[in-house]
């Protein structure tokens, strides 16, 4: 056995609380209006729900690089939340596998995506000349 069921555990653990934090770290920080008194509570969950949604897709609208997060991210979320359903079941029917091959599998694969975020962090800056008095040097038609 390489290690036990606790330590699978406080791995998984470690990595939700370091995801937290660098969450936290987020500059971006909408004005929160204070709660109104009164009313109608669910009615204005459901509205305020509606507000912070409609606020924070306008905020992706408005900045230029999240749009593309967001459509590189989607497809990889969606894709890894179909392979986690189907892989438990899979694991254990087709290849008779047991909980600990299941769990040694879940930290493989976390310890991919926190070793392979920083890795892949420089390479997913934007490459662009700027020049000294201005604007990016592509954006210039008198460069070419």
């Amino acid at each position: 056995m390489l290690c036990g069921f606790h330590y699978v555990v406080v791995i998984d653990v470690a990595s939700y609380l370091s995801s937290a934090a660098f969450t936290a770290l987020i500059r971006h920080r909408a004005l929160l209006q204070p709660p109104s008194v009164g009313g109608d509570e669910p009615q204005r969950a459901w509205h305020r729900f509606r507000s912070e949604l409609h606020d924070g897709l306008a905020h992706i609208r408005r900045t230029s690089d999240l749009p593309i997060v967001f459509g590189v991210a989607a497809p990889f979320v969606t894709g890894n939340a179909i392979l986690t359903a189907l892989l438990v079941p899979y694991l254990g029917g087709v290849l008779h596998a047991g909980a600990q091959s299941l769990g040694v599998l879940f930290g493989a694969l976390g310890l991919g995506y926190a070793i392979g975020a920083p890795l892949n962090e420089p390479g997913s800056r934007p490459r662009r000349r700027f020049r000294r008095d201005g604007p990016p040097a592509a954006a210039d038609p008198s460069s070419n």
